[in-house]
């Protein structure tokens, strides 16, 4: 469930920092992954059995499952919890495959671009220019 989904269903404000496993955390390092992995290709990535799909509970399980085989998870979570800024891709129609590449999606959030919520260091080390948006 998404932060705006919990906010839907009121549950109780919480101090401490939400990370989306999807959107905050960057998979980069496990290689023949796409830049947005679904939680069934991250836990195959891992070696994790795969016997329910897109289902909560079986999603829920292969999230604690990838955590617990990750050697770098303090690293991973504490980078997730990074600032983060909508950036706008400046590629032309024919480069747009760059975008995508890099986990940009077109119409979401932002209207007529290729756009994603990134830190300033994942920004700089792309190898296309951005436009920050917010």
């Amino acid at each position: 469930m998404t932060k705006s989904g919990l906010e839907r269903v009121n549950c109780p404000n919480s101090k401490k920092k939400w990370i989306c496993s999807l959107e905050d955390i960057n998979w980069s390092f496990q290689k023949n992954l796409k830049n947005r992995p679904s939680v069934t290709d991250l836990a195959l990535s891992f070696s994790i059995p795969v016997w329910s799909l897109h289902r909560a509970l079986s999603d829920c399980f292969y999230i604690s499952e990838v955590f617990k085989k990750c050697e770098n998870l303090e690293e991973l979570l504490i980078k997730a919890t990074e600032p983060r800024f909508l950036y706008k891709a400046l590629v032309s129609y024919e480069d747009r495959s760059l975008a995508k590449k890099a986990g940009f999606l077109w119409n979401n959030p932002k209207q007529g671009a290729w756009s994603k919520k990134l830190t300033v260091e994942e920004a700089n080390s792309l190898d296309f220019k951005v436009q920050i948006l917010d």
